[in-house]
């Protein structure tokens, strides 16, 4: 790995600055790539609103599950792998061959007539391999490509994640109340992803190819370039990485601390991201399907968004961003989780939908200001030269643990009750008390951290920005699924 303001990587960054060609028209189609690629994670949140439909099949559950943890174990998977297969073909040839299995992938979900468990989690596991690729690959394109002037850009490239769950949810929506079928949104997201990469296939290679991939083996996943390895195995490579993280980890508690908080919160956004709309439907004095549905996307997306950019200028501003400051970015983070860790208690109170509504929408404001900080933190914690590793096997560990292990745990509870709107109380309050032992956790680390440190060498980086922690949290892609 290296440093990531190493000399030779800057000199090779201002080279591919000059690289002639309508970058900015590139810019746009890899906006609508990242979109389309999240297009079927928010349709999927309304699949789950089959399951408030009379008689009641438990196995309603089980397809909703299966149709977003499946995704996040083939992205798991798609992003371990993905290195490998960028170094082996061109970057052009591998985002068509992605594109194209993502095209497959929707067309045949939904086309899928009969609700098969095991068949559409298979699709979905194809589906969320294909869809690493271009999650790996675009921001190590936006790095070379992207002129200083132009350092927007990543954070744009990564708003496609947030409109295309969006409007994937609002599709599937509409496909619902209108047709009573959710799978024409795939029929939708599938058409457009043939248009898409019938138009990067004319698109010429030289505005696609990073021209710096083959010298910097800057592609956050596992894989080493072929050079580098000789005759080591991969195996060996990841062990190798591992052991190289668990050292930078000791060096500083707060590494452990942070990522142990951060999949707490993601486990928890992932339930309620799956849930909240049925669980809101299925409330008092509750609006329509329809309207349910719509304001539970603005809240899952919007307010997250919100919280984080709120949370990161108020830790900006008491400088906690500053390397030897984690004492006062932990205080503010506590602040926010401790808000966060009381819509458990509260929602357990109440039954009528706007008091549920308010909680969930607390939740996601409180928990999206947390993220940044923990972001940050972890950048300021540790040896530059292993942000690369920590941002892969953290995009590793969320996708298997928060995405796809705790909601599968708490679908399996779920399938004990007999009523749903029984098991959806106890899935959506047990995800809300998840939240307590991470603020136990983060108020713990709070209390044996150092008040009143100076500035430290630790991380051996400079201080942090506001700029800078919204850049590498968009190029490190640790924003990217529900929070």
């Amino acid at each position: 790995m290296l440093l990531e303001r190493d000399p030779l990587v800057t000199d090779v960054r201002e080279g591919a600055s000059s690289v002639t060609g309508p970058r900015r028209v590139t810019m746009h189609l890899w906006i609508v790539v990242v979109a389309l690629v999240h297009f079927d994670r928010g349709a999927t949140i309304v699949a789950a609103m089959g399951i408030t439909e009379w008689p009641w099949e438990n196995n309603s559950f089980g397809y909703a599950v299966a149709l977003s943890a499946w995704h996040s174990i083939g992205l798991a998977l798609g992003n371990s792998m993905a290195g490998a297969l960028l170094h082996q073909v061109s970057a052009k040839a591998a985002l068509v061959l992605s594109l194209s299995v993502s095209f497959l992938g929707a067309l045949l979900l939904g086309l899928q007539e009969s609700h098969g468990v095991v068949s559409t989690a298979m699709l979905r596991l194809c589906s969320g391999c294909a869809a690493a690729v271009p999650l790996v690959y675009l921001p190590l394109w936006v790095d070379d490509f992207a002129m200083s002037s132009d350092s927007i850009w990543m954070p744009i490239l990564q708003s496609g994640v947030f409109l295309g769950q969006f409007f994937g949810m609002v599709t599937a929506a509409a496909a619902a109340d209108a047709h009573k079928n959710w799978r024409i949104a795939l029929l939708v997201q599938a058409s457009l992803l043939l248009v898409v990469t019938l138009r990067i296939a004319t698109v010429p290679l030289s505005q696609v190819d990073v021209p710096s991939r083959a010298q910097s083996a800057r592609v956050d996943c596992f894989a080493l370039p072929a050079e580098a390895q000789g005759s080591m195995t991969r195996v060996q490579n990841l062990i190798r990485e591992m052991r190289e993280m668990l050292q930078g980890m000791n060096r500083n508690p707060l590494t452990l601390s942070m990522s142990s908080i951060l999949c707490l919160f993601h486990a928890v956004a992932s339930s309620l991201a799956l849930w909240a709309a049925p669980y809101l439907w299925l409330s008092d004095h509750a609006p329509n399907g329809l309207m349910t549905l719509i304001l539970s996307a603005c809240v899952l997306f919007a307010l997250p968004t919100l919280g984080a950019w709120l949370g990161a200028i108020a830790c900006d501003r008491l400088e906690g961003f500053k390397a030897g400051m984690h004492s006062v970015a932990l205080k503010v983070a506590c602040c926010f989780a401790t808000v966060a860790a009381l819509c458990g208690p509260l929602n357990s109170a109440t039954e009528s939908f706007l008091p549920r509504f308010l909680l969930l929408s607390c939740w996601m404001f409180s928990a999206g200001a947390v993220l940044p900080i923990c972001c940050a933190l972890l950048m300021t914690s540790m040896p530059s030269y292993l942000r690369s590793f920590n941002a892969a096997s953290m995009f590793l560990i969320l996708h298997l643990l928060s995405y796809a292990v705790a909601p599968t745990i708490v679908t399996i509870l779920m399938g004990c009750f007999i009523r749903p709107e029984k098991a959806l109380n106890f899935g959506v309050s047990l995800a809300f008390w998840t939240t307590t032992p991470a603020a136990i956790l983060l108020i713990f680390t709070y209390a044996r951290e150092p008040k009143g440190s100076g500035p430290s060498s630790l991380s051996g980086v400079d201080d942090l920005s506001l700029g800078d922690v919204s850049y590498e949290l968009a190029r490190r892609r640790m924003s990217t699924a529900p929070l």
